[in-house]
């Protein structure tokens, strides 16, 4: 007997296990009370997940800063994310500690 098994994608399948609307909902109020939400907690306690369901039916720009392009797109950010519209995510931004944006 064979038995087949399919696993979706890691992200698809925790966002299906784990229903998260009440911290969807408080990052909601959070993102209309201040442009700029900081997500903080201990690692892999799933932020970055939220971000992207947070981000998910949103025009959305999410920068890993774990990834090297990434990181090369955000040596002049004000360049980078001045023409952006829509929410930005900077995944991992303690990275860039000295990453300072002005209005």
């Amino acid at each position: 007997m064979k038995i087949r098994i399919d696993i979706p994608k890691f992200h698809d399948k925790i966002s299906l296990m784990i229903g998260r609307p009440l911290y969807l909902e408080k990052l909601s109020n959070a993102v209309r009370r201040s442009p700029v939400t900081a997500l903080l907690g201990p690692r892999q306690c799933g932020k970055t997940t939220l971000a992207r369901m947070f981000g998910k039916g949103r025009q959305t720009t999410h920068l890993d800063l774990e990834s090297q392009p990434d990181l090369q797109r955000l040596q002049n950010p004000e360049l980078m994310l001045g023409s952006q519209n829509g929410l930005i995510v900077l995944d991992e931004i303690q990275i860039m500690p000295e990453c300072r944006f002005s209005r």
